[in-house]
């Protein structure tokens, strides 16, 4: 019983010798194959119908009077070629199958080959139907590949712009600032002069932020520079970007004060978890601590704080944007940027962020900064 298709197969069938043309269309016939066969007696003829009509598959035999079933390739695009040969010969069949037919069979007496032929033409319309698919699919990813590709030089053209822009208004406000301190000296007393020394120095952090921005691993992660940070000095900077009240301590414990990596990730890392670890903390003296611990592969750096505390079925998810747990968060009037942030930012130079609940109060943010820079693409 030969198992039959559920949708009729359009076949050209180029054969010059009669006798075979009509045993293919008796075997057909016979078995009720779902075939719907156009027939050939020549190379030229068969051309024809593949201008003529579309067909899904074709079956040829090797030589044909006015040339061979190869011949026929060049016109067939995506539809696949059986080819038969009255001659057994190993050298025909590899030279037919490295052309880029699908298969090829030996007619043998009585054409014995017939028997075979609806599962090779079912492995042929299978082997083409994949074939396509695959070439579907690699279409697919590189108009996706050149969409993200658009997509990125846009965003990074958008960025460029926007820094660009910050840039004017914050020399702006430096000059201002300047010039008060210069024209109204003698009106200043000493606590006005230190307001216009942070506005200033806050103004200056800025513009490093913005100029920084620009070559940050988030945008081009080819340009990460490693270099010896001092932790000590990047909190000094961050207490005064973040402008922290004196009874809101940040404390480096042990002795490991410096490490390798990228400075402004790192900076950006550290000045977001101390910003949540003020902007939630509920203790009239808040308290950060920030502990690094050298690895064989790298560093592990901690921010514990004393604040009120993450839950631990949160403790996945808080890196999601835009998440907030409490109605004082809320009110606070976060982004919920935050967090999400800081794990681009830790994920950008191949380290890993986590939290974890302290012994007491608050919670104990941690992240690792390899000593292998990821390369780019990686």
């Amino acid at each position: 019983m030969i198992e039959r298709g559920n949708s009729e197969v359009r076949i050209l069938l180029a054969e010059d010798e009669v006798t075979d043309r009509i045993a293919f269309e008796r075997f057909v016939s016979e078995n009720h194959l779902l075939y719907r066969v156009s027939a050939a007696d020549s190379l030229a003829q068969a051309l024809e119908r593949l201008k003529d009509e579309p067909f899904d598959l074709v079956i040829s035999d090797y030589y044909l009077g006015d040339g061979s079933a190869i011949d026929l390739l060049p016109y067939l695009k995506d539809c696949p070629l059986i080819v038969i040969s009255g001659r057994g010969s190993e050298s025909l069949a590899v030279h037919v199958l490295k052309s880029g037919a699908s298969d090829y069979l030996v007619k043998g007496s009585e054409s014995a080959y017939l028997q075979s032929l609806p599962f090779t033409i079912n492995e042929a319309l299978a082997g083409s139907a994949k074939k396509k698919a695959t070439h579907n699919l690699n279409e697919e990813r590189s108009r996706l590949v050149h969409t993200l590709a658009t997509v990125n030089r846009e965003l990074h053209d958008f960025t460029d712009v926007v820094c660009h822009d910050l840039k004017a208004p914050l020399r702006s406000i430096t000059s201002l600032a300047n010039w008060l301190q210069s024209d109204y000296a003698d009106k200043i007393d000493e606590a006005g002069r230190e307001n216009f020394r942070i506005l200033v120095n806050c103004v200056k952090r800025m513009h490093e932020l913005v100029v920084g921005y620009l070559s940050h691993p988030t945008f081009n992660r080819g340009q990460m520079h490693p270099e010896p940070v001092g932790l000590q000095l990047l909190i000094t900077e961050i207490r005064e970007i973040l402008n922290l009240p004196l009874h809101f301590s940040v404390i480096l414990l042990g002795p490991m004060q410096q490490l390798q990596g990228d400075r402004l990730g790192l900076k950006q890392v550290l000045q977001n978890l101390i910003s949540n670890a003020f902007q939630y903390g509920d203790k009239a003296f808040g308290r950060v601590e920030v502990l690094c611990e050298e690895q064989a592969d790298g560093w592990i750096v901690s921010v514990r704080d004393n604040g009120p505390g993450i839950a631990v079925a949160d403790f996945e998810r808080i890196f999601d944007p835009f998440q907030t747990f409490t109605i004082r968060e809320l009110a606070s009037k976060g982004t919920g940027m935050g967090l999400s942030i800081v794990k681009k930012l830790v994920q950008s130079f191949g380290g890993k962020v986590w939290v974890e609940t302290n012994s007491g109060p608050g919670s104990n943010f941690r992240f690792t900064v390899p000593k292998r820079t990821p390369k780019p693409g990686e």
